[in-house]
Order: structure tokens, then C-alpha cells, then sequence
């Protein structure tokens, strides 16, 4: 006997599952940030995925502010997410002469890509 259907609430669908499409990436990136210009790639030979924007688009309030932040993208924490990594900005200590985590700037970056996982579930379950 065959179990029921899913309905669309009901799956997971999370950024960087390998059985969502580029395109389905692509026009989840282009509805979210109001931009055309945005390509995405996948090479599942090495699990790597790909996001880009033309000028408009990395440039755009969107993109460094409203879903992303001014030291990591919308686009760099889609692509983090899609590669299964949390965002981490670093800044240079000189008294350490390395680079040090700036824990407010990665935590920030770390809201933003949660709001974009949340809203990717969001547009998979069909909701707003």
C-alpha cells in the first residue's frame, strides 16, 4: 500500500537540498531581492553551488541591507546556505597581526541568512 501524498506544508525543503533545481534557486533569489540578473549554478560532481548578480543586483537595497548586510550579501548568504555553511565575517587585528571574527557583524549575517531560510520554506509551503 502506497502512504498518502504529501501536501506542501509537509516537506522540507531546504536551501542546498540537492533535488531543488538551479532554476527553482534562481527565481526563489530573483523574487525575493525584486532583481533580474541573478544566476545560479550547480556542480554536483563537487556539491558546489554558484550565486551571482549583475551590478544592479549586488548593488541593490535589497541585497546589502534588507536580506543581506553591509559586510555579507543576500547573494554570498544564499550561496552560503545552498554550500551548507554559516556565514562568518572576519576583520583584521593588527595587535594579533590575523584575522578575528567580529561577532556582531556574524551574527547579523547569521539573522539575515535565517530570514532568507525562512522565507525559502515560506515560498516552497506556498506562503508569503
Amino acid at each position: 500500500m502506497q502512504p498518502a501524498d504529501l501536501n506542501a506544508t509537509e516537506i522540507d525543503a531546504r536551501l542546498g537540498s540537492t533535488w531543488i533545481t538551479t532554476a527553482d534557486i534562481q527565481h526563489f533569489a530573483t523574487e525575493v531581492l525584486g532583481e533580474e540578473g541573478i544566476t545560479v549554478s550547480h556542480a554536483p560532481q563537487l556539491g558546489l553551488w554558484v550565486v551571482r548578480g549583475d551590478y544592479g543586483v549586488r548593488f541593490s537595497v535589497a541585497n546589502t541591507t534588507e536580506w543581506g548586510t553591509d559586510r555579507r550579501s543576500a547573494l554570498e548568504l544564499i550561496e552560503d546556505a545552498l554550500n551548507l555553511r554559516l556565514p562568518s565575517v572576519y576583520d583584521y587585528d593588527p595587535d594579533k597581526d590575523r584575522e578575528v571574527i567580529n561577532a556582531s557583524a556574524t551574527e547579523a549575517a547569521r539573522d539575515k541568512q535565517e530570514k532568507l531560510k525562512e522565507r525559502s520554506n515560506a515560498a516552497r509551503a506556498g506562503t508569503p
